[in-house]
């Protein structure tokens, strides 16, 4: 079969030579268009058209004799009276042949009222093509063609202007050939002529829409009103003969009228909503099997009162139909349409040019909001990105029911556009400040265009394609290379000389590639665009006739790496009729304020070091602080910096970037052990030591690693290096006594001192132990370094515990007038507070108490000591010797006892035998 291009250009040629189609319309307005799905080429076209678009056939001959249509002869023409006849109503079989001489078969025949034909030919070689053709005023056309259905071709009055029509008809055969192969020889034509049913032979009378009577088919013709405010089903018949229904109905104010058109199966019917006076409202021509639709709803008439047309008009077929009426309140709302638009139709580049946009609020609520107009101008048909924005202006002063208003845009005329023919859309309330009945009808293409310049359709020599001072050439090893991961704008020539133009573009791991090819401003000029391999490989395509786009997203080279070849063609035409001109060549969406472009970190200088902090890390020194900005990309998903902080020093690490990035901040030791991390969701403070048990004060490496996480852009870094923490002196041990002791008793006292933080660099402090008592009372000063001149020094060595500050003891006497009672050892660190520490609440530390036992107060009434009271205490028993010393008991209390027998020397008459201290026998 010929390809797709050839086919549309045929299709565009003929339709364009069709002469009005003569089907049945009730209303015989230009405006209404019947579908073309039952005719290929819709409206009847005549043959000498059609005849233009034959080739003749060449191959063998057919026999000398012909037997066409199944009788000796060919079959003529009808313009010569030499068609072959085939009768009344035929239905038939036979075959006939052509030839490079015989290029055309016809077969006359006549068919009676409400009798359809069809026509089908086979068994044939190579393409021939076949036509069911009426005579009008000397003129033949084609009711019905067949052109792309081999190996079998079909044609019917069903569905035609002839449909169900008395009169004379001729089937025409067609030999095809494109030049190079044949199509001659035998050919069968199949022939069914049968009696159509319609709806006399269904009913007597009709009944159509329940009036008792075949509605009316014109408009004219006063149609039954139907009522008022109607909602209902109605039923009636249509067919060749009778070709329309016309029902009258009444709608109120704010309401609207709908309705459908429902039909037998087999059957085509289209459904008009008009005026009284035949102006359209809206129509509906669907393909048969397929409901039509029509409403006053989103349109001029929507919410205004008056009496409606609803029309159903005969398309194909014959059967019965059901309409449904529906009539509705709508709720008021402005809607903003444009209603006229005129401008000058030639400008130059740099020019101010007024447009004048006359403004309809054809709604039905008066408008209060203000809104926008704007002026666009495109090389095609489309309104998108790529083109040029020309201004806008505003309207705040509100806009009454079909009220117009005249809006001017002055709109600048870029000066670098590519000069050519423009044609000029028209844009209401891009950003949708009014809410509207209808938001479509918002963009309008005017209907003239706008010459820019001087339009050149042939390239110039030499030629400048993309600033090269000369032509791109169309193979890889002369292609242009745009660079890497390109997002830029280049311009270039093509034309019926110069048919190519080929360039490369490397793009890197993960990053985007959309291209946009904008053709020459020039009507009738038609390029193409291809994505390439190396290898010639077509990776994407695009042929439209307008703006031509494509990408490696959603192919299987997404994300790839590699070089890949944006190949511009030229396309000739149908009849080599392009002219060609410039192009404009778009990688990514250069200059679009709202398009965000691929990202890419240009020369990487990630924190001021002049490179990129690869992954492998940079080295940036020891307890050396630096601040500065990195970057992330497809292309280098990952920075890491190491440091080393040492001689007691701290850091603080901070990372910024935007909250939409999704990156991460990971610090790690030299271990590679997890130390502190930060995401999108907590970016700020990453890490700081001091304070830090396990880091503060200590030599360590850290590596910080940027991860992009697929995320691209800046971030910042903060390394701060903090002065070493302060000392802090704590003991590490306290002993003083732990049982009674006391007064005139010497004791011992040990103490261990730490740093538990920074590093004192030599400093000296006083060490002091005081005795204290109950009531936190200092009794007596029990040990100072300052006066033992043994102050101890701390260095750095001692720092976080490392050694100890001090290890000592002292010897203390209980001094006599120690009253009894419970004592503590009160250890002061850095007494005169000649260090500054991080904590100096801590420097006071106290034993655990112990008890001191007065001597006096203990022997206070026993004056000699021997554990007898002086004064009677309450047992009676009082020291006979209360100033010597004794452990007598029987005879007197507390009288010396030299032999601990009890009784005092005094009276023991062996005071030096324990066994005899009284001589009872003489």
């Amino acid at each position: 079969m010929r390809n797709l291009r050839f086919l549309v250009g045929i299709m565009f040629i003929v339709t364009a030579l069709s002469p009005i189609m003569s089907t049945y319309n009730p209303l015989n307005l230009e405006t209404f268009d019947e579908e073309e799905s039952k005719n290929p080429f819709g409206e009847p076209i005549l043959l000498d058209d059609l005849r233009k678009d034959i080739r003749n056939a060449v191959g063998q001959p057919c026999p000398a004799i012909q037997n066409d249509g199944g009788s000796p002869g060919d079959a003529g023409n009808a313009t010569t009276n030499t068609a072959k006849d085939l009768g009344s109503n035929p239905t038939t079989s036979f075959t006939s042949c052509a030839d490079t001489t015989d290029i055309e078969d016809w077969y006359e025949f006549t068919m009676d009222q409400d009798y359809n034909i069809e026509v089908t030919m086979s068994n044939y070689q190579n393409d021939y093509d076949l036509a069911l053709a009426f005579e009008d005023n000397g003129s033949y056309f084609a009711a019905d063609t067949s052109y792309y259905d081999d190996p079998e071709e079909t044609v019917t009055s069903v569905g035609s202007s002839i449909e169900s029509t008395p009169g004379t008809y001729w089937i025409v055969v067609f030999p095809y050939n494109q030049g190079t192969g044949s199509s001659i020889g035998d050919y069968d034509l199949d022939i069914w002529t049968n009696y159509t049913e319609s709806c006399v032979d269904w009913y007597s009378p009709q009944n159509d829409g329940n009036t008792g009577q075949d509605a009316p088919q014109n408009w004219s013709e006063s149609p039954t009103n139907m009522g008022n405010n109607v909602t209902a089903s109605y039923t009636g018949c249509l067919d060749g003969s009778d070709g329309g229904d016309v029902f009258a109905f009444d709608v109120p104010l704010n309401h609207t009228i709908t309705a459908i058109l429902t039909m037998e199966s087999g059957v085509d019917f289209e459904l008009i909503m008009h005026q009284p006076n035949g102006s359209i409202i809206d129509t509906s021509t669907n393909s048969a099997g397929l409901d039509e639709f029509v409403t006053s709803a989103d349109t001029s008439f929507e919410n205004q009162p008056g009496t409606y047309f609803v029309n159903t008009t005969h398309f194909s077929g014959s059967g019965n139909y059901t309409l449904d009426i529906w009539t509705n309140y709508s709720v008021p709302i402005p809607n903003l349409a444009i209603d006229n638009v005129s401008f000058g139709l030639a400008a130059n580049p740099g020019d101010i040019v007024p447009v004048d946009i006359t403004v309809i609020n054809d709604g039905t609520l008066d408008l209060s909001d203000s809104f926008m107009a704007e002026v666009i101008l495109s090389v095609d048909l489309g309104q998108t990105w790529v083109d040029h924005n020309l201004g806008n202006v505003s309207w705040t002063a509100g806009l009454a029911i079909n009220a117009t208003q005249v809006l001017t845009v002055n709109g600048a005329i870029p000066t670098n556009i590519v000069e050519g023919e423009y044609n000029v859309f028209i844009v209401l309330d891009s950003d949708e400040m009014v809410a509207e009945k209808n938001e479509a009808d918002n963009v309008e293409l005017a209907d003239d265009t706008m010459e820019i310049g001087n339009s050149v359709n042939a390239c110039s020599t030499p030629q400048d394609d993309a600033a090269s001072g000369s032509d791109i050439g169309e193979t890889v090893a002369n292609s242009l290379d745009l660079g890497t991961d390109p997002e830029l704008e280049v311009r270039g020539c093509i034309d019926s000389t110069d048919e190519a133009d080929l360039y490369k573009v490397t793009i890197t791991p993960n990053q985007p590639l959309e291209i946009t090819l904008v053709t020459a401003p020039i009507d009738g000029a038609d390029f193409d665009l291809s994505l390439d391999l190396p290898n010639g490989t077509t990776i994407d395509s695009s042929i439209s006739t307008g703006d031509d786009f494509v990408t490696l997203e959603g192919t299987d080279y997404e994300n790839t790496a590699g070089d890949y070849y944006i190949n511009i063609t030229y396309f000739g035409g149908f009849g080599n009729s392009n002219p060609g001109g410039t192009y404009r060549l778009l990688i990514g969406e250069p200059d679009q304020s709202t398009y965000v472009p691929p990202f890419t970190c240009g020369n990487q200088n990630d924190l001021g070091l002049g490179q990129d902090a690869s992954a492998s890390g940079i080295p940036l020194g020891t307890n050396n602080p630096i601040s500065g900005t990195g970057c992330l990309s497809n292309s280098d998903t990952e920075d890491a910096y190491s440091f080393t902080i040492d001689d007691y020093y701290n850091t603080e690490v901070r990372f910024n970037a935007s909250m939409s990035a999704p990156f991460t901040a990971t610090l790690t030791n030299s271990a590679g052990d997890l130390v502190a991390s930060v995401d999108n969701m907590s970016y700020g403070l990453v890490f700081e030591s001091m304070d830090n048990e396990v880091y503060e004060g200590q030599t360590t490496t850290y590596t910080l690693t940027v991860d992009s996480n697929g995320g691209q852009g800046d971030y910042d870094v903060e390394l701060i290096v903090v002065n070493p923490a302060l000392p802090d002196l704590i003991p590490e041990s306290l002993t003083c006594p732990t049982t009674e002791a006391y007064t005139d008793e010497e004791i011992t006292t040990q103490w261990i001192i730490h740093n538990a933080r920074g590093p004192g660099f030599g400093q000296s402090m006083v060490v002091q132990m005081e005795l204290v008592n109950s009531d936190n009372v200092t009794v007596s000063t029990m040990y100072s370094s300052e006066l033992e001149s043994e102050n101890p020094s701390i260095t750095n060595a001692m720092s976080y515990e490392q050694s100890s500050v001090q290890d000592s003891y002292a010897f203390f006497t209980i001094p006599t007038d120690t009253p009894s009672g419970d004592y503590r050892c009160k250890l002061i660190i850095d007494s005169n507070d000649d260090v500054t520490e991080a904590n100096e609440s801590n420097n006071v530390h106290f034993s655990e108490p112990f008890y001191v036992q007065n001597e006096d107060e203990l022997w206070a009434n026993d004056v000699d000591r021997d554990g007898f009271n002086s004064t009677d205490a309450g047992d009676g028993i009082v020291d006979d010797c209360p100033d010597n010393p004794g452990t007598s008991t029987i005879d007197r209390y507390g009288c010396p006892d030299l032999d601990n027998d009890g009784v005092s020397n005094d009276n023991d008459i062996l005071p030096n035998d324990m066994t005899q201290y009284y001589d009872t026998d003489g």
